[in-house]
């Protein structure tokens, strides 16, 4: 779990969704107090099972490492940015409102082969833009 603010009771879906999966559950930020090395920090969306996260990097990283994840939203902090990638990439099921969490909508695996076409076809037109602009 790599979140920036989560409720207890959410923290207590989690724990009972983990359970029911026979994972472990492990949180970690990126805040002043963090112990861990940008390398350890990449490592652990690296190892990880299944990602629950509030952050768009989170988010970012997931998909970079090809995890099942899903996104929790804080209308308090926004969701523009998560919408976006996640409209783009064809994941918008991954969003789930932080106050009203279904767990049973967890459970599904993301199609990476269909993901990774998104991607790579966004890729060469960053690419190409990029090149275009470079000229």
């Amino acid at each position: 779990v790599y979140a920036l603010g989560i409720s207890e009771e959410v923290k207590s879906d989690i724990c009972d969704f983990a359970r029911n999966k026979g994972l472990n559950v492990k949180y970690f930020t990126s805040d002043a107090n963090s112990t861990l090395s940008v390398p350890e920090w990449l490592a652990v969306f690296r190892d990880a099972s299944y990602v629950i996260t509030d952050s768009f990097h989170g988010t970012a990283f997931s998909i970079i490492y090809q995890k099942d994840f899903v996104v929790l939203t804080n209308s308090s902090r926004g969701s523009s940015r998560f919408l976006s990638i996640l409209n783009i990439m064809g994941l918008n099921d991954r969003l789930k409102d932080n106050n009203n969490l279904n767990m049973d909508s967890l459970a599904c695996s993301i199609d990476w082969n269909s993901v990774n076409r998104k991607r790579d076809r966004f890729i060469q037109i960053s690419l190409a833009y990029l090149q275009k602009k470079l000229q």
